[in-house]
């Protein structure tokens, strides 16, 4: 069995010399990357949920606990917060974890692409289109393809 998610230009390329072949293969693709653009969304929501948790911690310790050289205002709060180290961090695991959910949102994309060219080529391929080595089979089958292309 093929392993997916090793070369991605691999996994949407489509042959259209092997159309049965991509067609069986194509739902295994999909939902491999599925599962892994549900893992990213999970991993982000985390990572929200991490960002949001640290700067509640990081305020509330400033609140109790003001530095004596500051006047408290909710700017300043909020200014030391976004330079804590410990919310810097969150905020670059969410930006990581984003970059991999954006990344697989392409990736699904990618693969619609692929299925409805897919589709076209099977259309081709009905209509006669491979029959002569990428040669059209007559004049009457190129124009049944114009015609069915206008409807």
């Amino acid at each position: 069995m093929k392993t997916f998610g090793l070369d991605f230009k691999e996994d949407v390329g489509l042959d259209r010399f092997k159309l049965e072949e991509e067609s069986e293969a194509l739902s295994s693709i999909y939902a491999y990357y599925a599962s892994q653009q549900a893992e990213a969304h999970i991993e982000a929501d985390k990572a929200k949920k991490e960002l949001d948790r640290v700067k509640a911690t990081k305020e509330l310790y400033l609140r109790r606990n003001p530095p004596m050289d500051v006047k408290l205002t909710e700017g300043t709060v909020a200014a030391l917060v976004q330079e804590a180290s410990e919310v810097v961090e969150a905020e670059n695991n969410l930006l990581t974890a984003n970059e991999k959910l954006y990344n697989l949102d392409s990736a699904i994309y990618a693969l619609n692409q692929k299925k409805a060219g897919l589709e076209y080529l099977v259309n081709l391929w009905e209509r006669g289109y491979y029959s002569q080595e990428g040669t059209r089979k007559s004049e009457e089958t190129y124009d049944d393809m114009r015609r069915n292309r206008k409807e």
